[in-house]
């Protein structure tokens, strides 16, 4: 439901008053432990998981085979 024009300037005027985006923090780790156990989070199961890379890399090898023969090609027109 959308808010009344008074509920939305009553809100606007407390946000101007507190001003929350000057209070935040990062919420990110501090300390190098830290740092590096959530450097690793990527690892895990992404697209970075080593085997994953190896699959990028021959992807890669793959599709620069195939850029580099459909220009050896002769045009079929």
């Amino acid at each position: 439901m959308p808010m009344s024009p008074e509920a939305r300037a009553r809100l606007a005027q407390r946000n101007r008053e507190t001003r929350q985006w000057l209070l935040a923090r990062n919420t990110g780790a501090k300390t190098p432990e830290g740092r590096r156990r959530v450097g690793q989070n990527a690892l895990k199961d992404g697209a970075r998981h080593a085997s994953m890379l190896a699959i990028a890399k021959w992807v890669r090898s793959v599709k620069a085979l195939l850029i580099c023969d459909a220009r050896k090609a002769p045009n079929p027109d």
